[in-house]
């Protein structure tokens, strides 16, 4: 009789514990954002296509045809992704 007295208590101090965790993890997210925005620089580097010209070949192709001359270079990006994955078939 007094475990199930207990149990609700137990419970309700598991997700306590595990808000305070999220709570947690948040912060240090955000602080570790703000770090990384920091260190972008006021003007970012341009791109010059021959600053890759000791790459091989198909790296050199890869990153002409990716970025155009004149492009900023950031050295801090958030990139937002959406789609789905698959494992296999549904059967």
């Amino acid at each position: 009789m007094i475990f199930l007295w207990l149990l609700p208590g137990v419970f309700a101090l598991a997700l306590l514990g595990l808000a305070a965790l999220r709570l947690r993890d948040e912060r240090q997210d955000r602080a570790q954002w703000r770090r990384l925005a920091g260190l972008q620089p006021v003007r970012p580097a341009v791109f010059d296509p021959q600053s890759v010209a000791g790459l091989p070949e198909p790296a050199r192709r890869f990153l002409r045809f990716a970025i155009a001359p004149g492009a900023r270079l950031f050295t801090v990006a958030e990139i937002d992704m959406g789609g789905e994955f698959s494992l296999g078939t549904r059967d």
